[in-house]
């Protein structure tokens, strides 16, 4: 592997994957107001509450350990929190399967909107 060639696997082993895929599931995604499959990653807002602020600081610590090919950004306003993760091209299962998780559509189909 030279320099410039990034790994586009998770670290993570079967059930540490599971325990993952489960906090995502369970803990944030019932809060999510609009999720939306970019081409170039996944975009998940929630309303700005501080435990949900939390929440997802949470999960890009956990994540950027073992998926160091992806990058997490979370940024806010007054009213919502949006949590934007994107990759690389050769990352796009890894961001195939993430949506497939929260159930998120492909790009250009209609986001889903669980709120107001």
């Amino acid at each position: 592997m030279t320099d410039t060639t990034i790994e586009m696997a998770c670290s993570l082993d079967s059930e540490a994957r599971n325990e993952r895929r489960a906090f995502f599931r369970e803990r944030l995604l019932p809060d999510a107001v609009q999720k939306i499959r970019t081409d170039d990653g996944l975009r998940i807002f929630f309303r700005n509450d501080p435990a949900m602020r939390s929440e997802i600081r949470t999960l890009i610590d956990l994540e950027r350990q073992c998926c160091g090919f992806l990058d997490f950004e979370l940024a806010e306003d007054e009213e919502r929190l949006t949590l934007t993760i994107t990759g690389p091209p050769a990352a796009a299962a890894v961001l195939d399967q993430m949506a497939s998780v929260a159930s998120i559509r492909p790009p250009g189909a209609a986001a889903v909107d669980s709120g107001p």
